[in-house]
């Protein structure tokens, strides 16, 4: 009993460890990400080749992975036809996903496609005001973590308010218009973590997106 108590402790303590370094990997990468124009428009190309994962979750595979591009759990990637290298599967990072046993998150691997092989990827061209366009605009907008309002009066087509912590979407806007705009929003309001993270400044922000164009 005493051995089987011992090797819980040692067990919960690797995985406090871990979630601490994980964790300490995170606010590095969002650091560096809201610091440097570079690493923020690697981000933002990053972000938009995997819009499923948080920009926590983005920020960690940067650090851990420069070269990453797309990736994905193992249970992803076989969703798409594909599997990890043998010569792979002990080189994976880590990223947060949420735990089927119940609440809470756990530490995950996940794999760049450059570790994987088998069907190739379908990269789907957006055309204005087509279906797929407006279902990708749908799929957006449910990784808003905030309110969403309408607002005309707005001259973009979309504005994320730190302080009230809220989105306002312009609904004059075309797709094509809107989805630049609100996918640009969406990442001030996943960066400022709804004001937990405090390294968050949109006047640094805005500067980098500008910096990151010229």
């Amino acid at each position: 009993m005493n051995e089987k108590n011992q090797s819980s402790e040692l067990w919960q303590a690797q995985r406090q460890s871990d979630r601490e370094n994980a964790n300490a990997m995170q606010d590095a990468g969002i650091v560096q990400i809201t610091s440097d124009p570079d690493a923020y428009l690697r981000y933002l190309n990053c972000q938009a080749d995997n819009p499923s994962y948080s920009a926590g979750n983005v920020a960690l595979v940067m650090v851990q992975d420069q070269g990453a591009t797309i990736f994905g759990t193992k249970d992803r990637w076989k969703s798409l036809m594909r599997s990890v290298s043998p010569t792979e599967e002990k080189n994976g990072v880590k990223i947060y996903t949420r735990s089927s046993f119940g609440k809470g998150y756990v530490l995950t691997d996940v794999y760049d496609v450059r570790q994987t092989s088998g069907r190739d990827l379908k990269h789907t061209v957006l055309q204005p005001d087509s279906k797929e366009m407006t279902e990708a605009l749908k799929t957006l907008l449910n990784y808003c973590v905030v309110p969403l309002v309408s607002d005309e009066s707005i001259p973009m087509p979309a504005l994320y308010d730190p302080n009230q912590m809220k989105m306002a979407v312009n609904p004059k806007y075309n797709n094509a218009e809107a989805f630049a705009g609100i996918a640009t929003e969406i990442a001030h309001v996943r960066f400022h973590a709804k004001g937990y993270n405090q390294n968050y400044s949109r006047m640094i922000m805005s500067w980098m997106r500008r910096a990151s164009a010229i």
